[in-house]
């Protein structure tokens, strides 16, 4: 879920280079890739979420007698996450901006890295030599250069979604988190909760809803976000970003699937042809 702000800026980087409309098709079909690599990823997300959810509630009904939430705190978290009678779409937008603000952390710390040369310290420590050989030590300074700016977004993110909720309460402002991976395993563990009697077809469907109109806030704010500042920082001139936004538009609107799924390829033809 973090990728939206990891990959905006390579998107504007593109922009950049797409001052022409014999360029703008091939534009387009990144948008479509980044698109579809990002859906695919929610996807995976609340599709290893929800069984690992149900999974722990059952283990944790076993051996407790009881579920992890009960009935009525249940029905109140299917409540705060329906698109029609709470602040969902306005907090699973907030929850954009703080995973667009992960990216700093994650970008600082990988500058940090390279500026001072932390993996060609570690790749010539002696005192590493000695205890993990020359070998080793060369490639816990490249692992360390290639996964900085992942582990920096994860620890800023893990402090920025538990940092707002509480900056929120304290100053009464209405701050909340809501997350597509998250609000999946929230959700099942209120469901799990439920007696069957009381889970209706209308509280399945407005819950799967909320998770979409969540899984969509994210994406869509995150990557306006990094993408616009991304923008700014190449200065592309809006005349050309408004354009290239009504290709998108265009495009998507006339062949939405290769937005969520990798088109077809087509088959080659081997040997001459009669």
């Amino acid at each position: 879920t973090k990728q939206p702000s990891m990959t905006a800026a390579a998107l504007a980087g593109r922009l950049s280079e797409t001052l022409d409309r014999s360029r703008l098709t091939e534009f387009v079909s990144v948008v479509a890739q980044i698109t579809r690599s990002q859906f695919i990823a929610i996807l995976g997300n609340v599709g290893l979420v929800i069984p690992g959810a149900f999974a722990v509630d059952w283990l944790f009904a076993k051996t407790s007698g009881h579920h992890i939430v009960s009935a009525a705190y249940a029905m109140h978290t299917l409540e705060s996450f329906s698109p029609l009678h709470s602040g969902t779409a306005l907090f699973a937008a907030e929850t954009g901006v703080i995973l667009w603000l992960s990216s700093f952390g994650g970008g600082w710390l990988q500058n940090w890295v390279i500026y001072r040369r932390l993996p060609e310290a570690i790749a010539t420590h002696r005192t590493l030599h000695a205890f993990l050989g020359e070998v080793r030590s060369r490639d816990l300074g490249e692992s360390i250069r290639h996964h900085a700016s992942g582990l920096g977004s994860n620890i800023s993110i893990g402090i920025l979604l538990g940092f707002f909720p509480v900056l929120g309460r304290i100053f009464g402002l209405p701050f909340d988190i809501r997350h597509v991976t998250l609000s999946a395993g929230q959700m099942t563990f209120a469901f799990s909760a439920l007696e069957p009697s009381m889970i209706t077809p209308e509280l399945i469907i407005e819950a799967a809803f909320g998770l979409t109109i969540i899984g969509f806030m994210n994406f869509a704010v995150s990557t306006s976000c990094a993408l616009v500042v991304a923008i700014r920082a190449r200065r592309v001139r809006r005349a050309w970003y408004i354009t290239i936004l009504r290709d998108v538009r265009r495009s998507f609107f006339r062949r939405p699937l290769p937005f969520f799924f990798p088109p077809k390829v087509p088959e080659e033809t081997s040997g001459p042809t009669s």
